[in-house]
């Protein structure tokens, strides 16, 4: 006797932006944006003003029951609350419930849209999304910067200490500190590095633009797919799509 197979269930099409965009050309907010682009435009205000265009566009299309405002938007505006003062923010209470809504009706289409491809998109960025901390030093003499290197790992001196004493660059103020952050995020492109690295381990010598560096890695947190980690991704994906959108309201909806 066979046992009945039930049919996968497809997952959801990607929202295209141009025929997104299409759909939305009658909408006299955006007739009065297009109107007034070249002035958006020169006060550096095109791109955010069409953005949020955007988002209300898509809190439009979710229906919001009691349940959710009260499960969802309501202990937001609580949240907000114990940690901003609504008076010092220069807005209303219906004026923060608004902006929450819209925080809120994105939240939930990007996970309609782009929640099935949450592993794929965890696997992609992983690399990019652990996290790191380390210390520079950045010198212009090779020779001087491999003798500090041979100094430290004799355990003559400290990396800190040397960065602080002979450091070139910024960050010498806090002994060469570079502060837990995103691979991705890591000054100068340090990241493939860090991952070459073990914690307490320093670099040779290598060069950096016309200077050379040295990297000490001080800790490295690796990342999880997680609530937060999945919310990021998605968050990701969803300006990466806005920005396709603006590109095509820029090219005359073509």
């Amino acid at each position: 006797m066979k046992t009945e197979q039930k049919p996968q269930q497809a997952a959801p099409t990607e929202p295209d932006p141009k025929e997104w965009i299409r759909s939305k050309t009658e909408d006299i907010t955006l007739q009065n944006l297009l109107l007034t682009r070249d002035f958006l435009k020169d006060a550096g205000l095109w791109t955010s003003s069409l953005s949020y265009w955007i988002r209300l566009q898509i809190t439009s299309e979710i229906n919001w029951d009691e349940d959710t405002i009260t499960n969802e938007i309501k202990p937001m505006e609580k949240a907000w609350l114990e940690s901003n003062n609504i008076e010092e923010a220069n807005i209303t209470t219906e004026e923060l419930r608004n902006k929450l809504h819209v925080t809120a009706a994105c939240t939930h289409w990007c996970n309609k849209q782009w929640g099935h491809r949450v592993d794929s998109l965890y696997l992609q960025k992983k690399s990019d999304i652990d996290r790191a901390s380390c210390r520079l030093l950045r010198i212009s003499d090779k020779d001087f910067a491999n003798e500090l290197y041979h100094r430290v790992k004799a355990k003559e001196t400290s990396f800190e200490e040397v960065a602080r004493k002979y450091g070139e660059g910024s960050e010498r103020v806090q002994g060469g500190m570079i502060p837990m952050q995103p691979m991705t995020n890591m000054p100068f492109g340090l990241g493939p590095l860090l991952e070459r690295l073990k914690p307490g381990e320093v670099s040779t010598p290598l060069r950096l633009g016309k200077g050379f560096c040295m990297v000490e890695l001080l800790k490295y947190v690796p990342s999880k797919l997680d609530e937060s980690t999945a919310d990021v991704l998605l968050k990701e994906q969803f300006k990466l799509w806005m920005v396709s959108v603006v590109e095509i309201v820029d090219a005359g909806l073509n």
